[in-house]
């Protein structure tokens, strides 16, 4: 019999993939450092332990062993199982067994149990993950708990696994299953053996039922074994699952003489990411001037639609002219509406290259679609046009100010909002709301779908009077009816570390400025390097190589500057979630969170 644990907590996955090509590189990093994080591999913060174990007879005694691993399959090195045993069966358990009076003993090669209780041993595991013990039991039903505790990057597990020894034990086995299923194919074939083991000695479970599922319990095929104890089964690709992690279990519910028992093996279900335009008309788009930005619609669509998968991809997607970037959108339920910008000197098509740029491993690219967009210089006509509007304009300015009484205000010099200053305003004609735009607070650039709250805070929660969207340009207007001196605006974006102030006066103009998640991450860390002093300071700034390095053998400062390291310069999508899962694993993290929570509400200034 074998059994696979769940894990206590689903960990949150990160997997590279960024939603700019750009944002990988960050100008205050080392060449060398940049070079070392982007060739890592995908990792997770919160990864899962998963542990695999089934039980066997060997010179009269039971034999309980098996392996931990992670949820990328991988060995987790010399882990500790911790193992209690009650008798009964699931549902129905009674006292436990003292385990002291089980002559607990090592398998051949296998670090020694070691007592934690008379009803609980630790049993060491080695390098590999494995770990093998044996014990005297008298002949019963017994129910084992066997525990695996949280480390700082994964989570624990627990496995629940009943024992009966009035029938044989059948252990199950996957014949070379692949840790990646694709969708895209019409079936998958999945082979695995049934057998017991007793002494040492394997023998073929024949002609029994085996029952294959998912996750979620649904049922994917059935079959028999044949005469050597093998199975096979033959699975519609669309019925696997959604792209994503996943599991696969066999599941025998016993028979005469054999006891029950549960196979279960972590999973990665593909699918290729193909891209349309829907916009085109065999193969062109509407013409257009891409110095004033051209709008182009896509639609990332999974291969594995035309097998009833309902998938939505996720990631960016990027224009490119030549070698160039001229446009970048994130996609929002399988679609993107990107702003193309570049110069053209004369008109004609130009071949637009549109690339998908993934975020998670289970949406793969396939190769690039191009289209070409018929593409105009701006209108000459148009440029004299815009000219003698200002001029125009100009002296309508002049004449009015000819005309005040008193010394002329000084001009006001024109700031961009930016970090030390996340919101510039002024006034404006138009008095029932406010206008203005979201920037990012490094390099000034908009952020489209930031949401615009106007909030007035409640004895149990705030209740939001009104609510806008920025657009492609990072403009948005909102309107609120009595506004109170109590009233805050907020603004907020997936990426970005969420504002807050004080709503300022009607008839003004406003520019907030949001702090990227992954440069506030990097920033507290630097913060926190400097505040710490000694071997994790450096000139003219630590960077999270250094700290992590300089950490030695502190494996919670290491292996918290080594996530920070990665999904800051590894192009990972950094949300609330992300930055969630590494405050946690900071050395401090009560301060690093009230330092988060600080940071997410600003004053204006300016």
């Amino acid at each position: 019999m074998s059994r696979t644990s769940h894990p206590i907590r689903v960990g949150k996955w990160i997997t590279f993939g960024g939603v700019y090509a750009l944002l990988g590189a960050i100008a205050f990093h080392s060449d060398a450092a940049l070079a070392e994080t982007t060739s890592a591999p995908r990792i997770h913060i919160v990864g899962r332990s998963r542990i695999d174990v089934q039980v066997a007879r060997a010179s009269g005694k039971v034999v309980i062993a098996g392996t931990v691993t992670d949820d990328t399959t991988r060995p987790v090195s010399d882990p500790r199982v911790v193992l209690s045993i009650a008798r009964g069966a699931p549902g129905l358990v009674g006292a436990e067994v003292a385990l002291s009076a089980t002559l607990p003993d090592a398998c051949a090669g296998a670090p020694l149990p070691v007592m934690e209780s008379s009803n609980r041993v630790a049993i060491p595991a080695d390098r590999e993950g494995r770990f093998c013990a044996r014990f005297l039991l008298p002949i019963d039903r017994y129910v084992a708990h066997l525990e695996t505790p949280a480390s700082p990057l994964l989570e624990g597990a627990v496995v629940i696994l009943p024992i009966d020894l009035n029938v044989q034990s059948v252990v199950l086995r996957f014949d070379a299953l692949p840790s990646i299923l694709s969708l895209d194919d019409a079936t998958t074939s999945i082979a695995l053996v049934a057998s017991t083991e007793d002494d040492g000695a394997s023998a073929p479970v024949r002609s029994v039922f085996l029952q294959l599922s998912n996750e979620s319990g649904a049922a994917l095929a059935s079959a028999f074994t044949d005469a050597s104890g093998r199975a096979r089964f033959i699975v519609d690709a669309a019925r696997l699952g959604a792209p994503g992690p996943g599991e696969i279990r066999v599941t025998f519910a016993g028979a005469p003489g054999f006891g029950p028992a549960v196979k279960v093996a972590p999973v990665e279900r593909h699918t290729r990411v193909q891209l349309l335009a829907p916009d085109a008309r065999g193969g062109r788009l509407p013409i257009a001037f891409p110095e004033a930005g051209a709008l182009v619609g896509v639609v990332a669509r999974p291969a594995c639609l035309v097998r009833g998968c309902a998938a939505l991809p996720t990631g960016t997607i990027e224009a490119h002219v030549g070698e160039t970037l001229v446009g970048a959108s994130p996609l929002s339920q399988g679609a993107a509406r990107l702003l193309a910008t570049f110069a053209v000197a004369a008109p004609g098509d130009v071949p637009l290259r549109l690339s998908y740029v993934t975020d998670s491993p289970w949406f793969e690219p396939t190769s690039d679609a191009w289209v070409a967009l018929p593409a105009r210089p701006p209108r000459p006509w148009a440029k004299w046009g815009s000219m003698a509007a200002g001029l125009a304009l100009a002296a309508w300015f002049g004449a009015i100010r000819t005309r005040r009484l008193g010394t002329p205000r000084a001009r006001r010099r024109v700031v961009r909002a930016s970090e030390e200053a996340p919101l510039r305003t002024r006034g404006q004609a138009d008095a029932s709301g406010w206008r203005g735009r979201v920037v990012d607070a490094h390099d000034g650039t908009a952020i489209a779908d930031a949401a615009i709250r106007v909030e007035r805070p409640g004895f149990e929660h705030a209740e939001t009077l009104a609510l806008a969207t920025s657009g492609l340009d990072g403009a948005f207007a909102i309107e609120s009816a009595s506004p109170l001196p109590s009233d805050q605006l907020v603004v907020e974006a997936p990426l970005h570390i969420p504002w807050r102030a004080p709503l300022p006066g009607r008839g003004q103009y406003l520019e907030v400025a949001l702090v990227q998640r992954r440069r506030d991450l990097l920033k507290r860390l630097v913060g926190w390097a400097r505040s710490r002093g000694g071997a994790f300071d450096a000139k003219p700034e630590p960077t999270p190589g250094h700290v992590r390095r300089a950490a030695g053998e502190a494996r919670d400062i290491a292996g918290w500057a080594e996530a920070v390291e990665r999904v800051v310069y590894g192009g990972s999508v950094v949300d609330a979630t992300v930055q969630s899962a590494i405050d946690r694993m900071a050395p401090d993290a009560p301060a690093l969170a009230a330092a988060n929570t600080r940071s997410r509400a600003h004053e204006p200034k300016g």
